[in-house]
């Protein structure tokens, strides 16, 4: 019983005709197609079909395969045909060939005793142009019919993975020291690029010299006795410069040496009864807050106050130090100067414009007294002037 079996496909329609066996069909619907007595592959733009037989079919399946796979993949392949029918199989040269034309084209060459043709005379090589979309429906169909299983069940393609010798792809030797010789030569321009940028000198930091204070010639209590001279005693410091403020706190200002506090204190006390002497009895005669707590208060209210509103750019070189009298409610009552710049440069500082006008009914309102500095890099230190007084233990309970 003769059998035809057709795969179509847009560009590609191959037909196989053969012989089936009804008892091998088994009751299905379609008969088993065991043996073809020819096939034709229509190629869309071609004039001619391409057609032969069984030999020729087995040699178009392995050749379409190897080429597609080579194709895609960039290594050569070598598929192997495997058939059980006596007398069918590849020969040693294969009459089929597809080489590589062009990026899209590929041509199809097929050796003239393997083609068929009507009434042929002279038979010459066929040969067929294909586009890529083309070559890939060739492709489709032939996979369509290895994979019917009620056509030549006994046509396999064994397709199996190359080894690593074969799958390895070889660089030239150019390729593989080209980038070998780029780093080389990078590292050595960067070397060559580095050798001429200048070693940075290294500078030691340079201490920084300690404030001195100003101390009136012959004024000092500790000065060396002259040669044959009885050593004189050492004066003592005033409570005031024994009493001087320790930094306890960032606004706090630094310490300074009671011989220091003493002479500046004595360098400016007649300035301080010449230009603002209701200010010297407002700090003399007034009770003083002594509180921590309220004296921490006092201390960061005046701080905030004067910090608000200093905005001159300082022109002086030395601190100024003030003594500031502040009410319980924050006021400033009065100040003195503590240092000759603090007399000279009041108009830089807000203490003037600050100052609240004390009233006489309350002269026995308590006040704390601070010791305010303006340092010339403009920052501002606020401590109280006996320094900061100690919190004492609240007691424990009897038993």
């Amino acid at each position: 019983m003769t059998i035809q079996r057709q795969y179509s496909l847009p560009n590609c329609t191959l037909v196989l005709q053969g012989v089936g066996d009804p008892a091998a069909s088994g009751g299905m619907a379609h008969s088993l197609l065991s043996m073809v007595t020819g096939f034709q592959c229509y190629l869309a733009g071609q004039e001619k079909p391409l057609s032969g037989g069984r030999d020729l079919l087995n040699q178009l399946i392995t050749t379409v395969s190897d080429y597609a796979q080579t194709y895609l993949s960039g290594i050569p392949h070598r598929s192997k045909l495997a058939s059980n029918a006596a007398g069918v199989g590849q020969r040693g040269g294969s009459s089929v060939q597809i080489a590589q034309v062009s990026p899209t084209l590929h041509r199809l060459l097929v050796q003239p005793q393997e083609v068929h043709v009507d009434s042929p005379v002279n038979p010459t090589a066929a040969q067929f142009d294909l586009t890529t979309t083309q070559f890939f429906d060739l492709v489709e169909a032939i996979d369509q019919m290895l994979a019917d299983g009620q056509t030549l069940p006994d046509l396999t393609l064994n397709l199996s993975p190359l080894p690593k010798r074969q799958a390895a792809v070889q660089k030239p030797a150019t390729q593989q020291t080209v980038p070998a010789l780029l780093g080389i030569a990078g590292l050595a321009a960067a070397a060559a690029a580095l050798f001429f940028v200048p070693i940075p000198e290294v500078r030691r930091p340079e201490p920084v010299p300690n404030a001195t204070s100003q101390t009136q010639p012959g004024a000092s209590p500790a000065a060396s006795p002259s040669p044959g001279s009885s050593p004189a005693p050492t004066e003592s410091p005033s409570p005031e410069a024994t009493n001087s403020p320790t930094e306890s706190s960032p606004i706090a200002s630094p310490v300074e040496s009671p011989a220091a506090n003493a002479s500046a204190g004595a360098a400016t006390e007649s300035a301080n009864a010449a230009t603002n002497p209701a200010a010297a009895a407002i700090l003399t005669n007034r009770p003083e807050i002594t509180e921590p707590i309220e004296l921490e208060r006092l201390q960061v209210a005046l701080y905030e106050r004067l910090d608000r509103a200093w905005r001159t750019e300082p022109t002086f070189k030395e601190a100024l130090i003030y003594r500031v009298g502040v009410s319980p409610s924050g006021e400033v009552l009065g100040f003195r100067f503590a240092n000759d710049p603090a007399l000279n440069f009041v108009n830089e500082t807000p203490l003037v414009d600050l100052r609240y006008p004390p009233n006489e009914a309350n002269s026995q309102e308590p006040l704390a007294q601070f010791r305010v500095v303006f340092q010339p890099d403009g920052v501002l230190e606020v401590s109280p002037w006996n320094g900061q007084a100690e919190v004492l233990p609240s007691p424990s309970p009897s038993p």
